[in-house]
């Protein structure tokens, strides 16, 4: 059976483009330019805004139609590249790896939303 995506999958995937870069460049700047404050902004831009917004594009966009493999790739990836290749020092492998499961879960979870719709 093939799936149906809808138009806006584009658009859905570049949201989601778009706010893993900007969570991955607060968490690489953020703490540099506020050593104060480094831990409470490394709890929130490496545990609680990229998990959370991992999870809801990667759902949003198998939902829309895209393949859950495809849909949950990218946060991931952003996670752990951007801060490698902007600061230096790649993040904690565990952060990158719970994003990579969430985003997982949130990809099958849009994808049985996506086969519940349909049905």
């Amino acid at each position: 059976m093939l799936r149906k995506i809808t138009k806006s999958w584009r658009l859905l995937w570049l949201v989601q483009l778009i706010l893993m870069l900007l969570i991955a460049l607060a968490d690489s700047y953020l703490p540099l330019l506020f050593p104060f404050a480094a831990i409470p902004l490394r709890v929130i831009f490496m545990w609680l805004l990229p998990l959370t917004a991992g999870a809801w594009t990667a759902c949003a966009l198998a939902r829309a139609g895209l393949t859950a493999y495809a849909a949950w790739i990218l946060p991931p990836v952003i996670h752990s590249v951007v801060p490698w290749l902007l600061i230096g020092y790649p993040p904690s492998a565990a952060s990158m790896l719970v994003c990579a499961f969430v985003s997982l879960v949130g990809a099958a979870a849009g994808d049985v939303l996506y086969r519940r719709e349909r049905s």
